[in-house]
């Protein structure tokens, strides 16, 4: 068995981490948008820690099609609830017009979904003039404790 060894813990790369897989279908925009929106589906899953997705925040595709989630935690302090936005890791594939996409987004290593928070996920477009689209979906959390 391999064993990743990092400052202060021990992490098999077999471990199962969450990520979201995200599948678009964009029309041509022909209603004067970038692009339109035909199909979003997104579906939480897991994968082992080796195989997750780096963050491609520095390096996205340009024209390119972008993915990045977001958690969306409650937390208590001093006895009142507020809302903590822990943003995930971005994915991003080349945009080359109307059709079919895939992609998977993780999360920073160690800052996952619990079951029942909101995970927000939005989708940015950007064509070859620059131009670009978002949109976005949220999702109830239903993987893990």
């Amino acid at each position: 068995m391999l064993v990743v060894f990092t400052p202060g813990c021990v992490r098999s790369p077999f471990e199962k981490v969450p990520v979201v897989r995200v599948e678009l279908s964009l029309g041509d925009g022909s209603n004067g948008s970038v692009v339109t929106v035909e199909e979003f589906d997104v579906t939480p899953d897991t994968v082992s820690r080796i195989r997750r997705p780096r963050d491609r925040t520095y390096d996205a595709e340009f024209p390119g099609v972008t993915v990045r989630p977001t958690i969306w935690r409650n937390v208590t302090v001093n006895g009142e609830i507020h809302k903590k936005v822990l943003f995930g890791n971005s994915a991003s594939v080349p945009y080359t017009g109307a059709g079919k996409y895939s992609l998977v987004a993780g999360f920073k290593d160690g800052v996952y979904p619990q079951k029942g928070e909101r995970v927000h996920i939005m989708v940015m477009v950007v064509d070859a003039s620059g131009s670009q689209t978002t949109f976005s979906r949220d999702i109830q959390w239903e993987i893990g404790s």
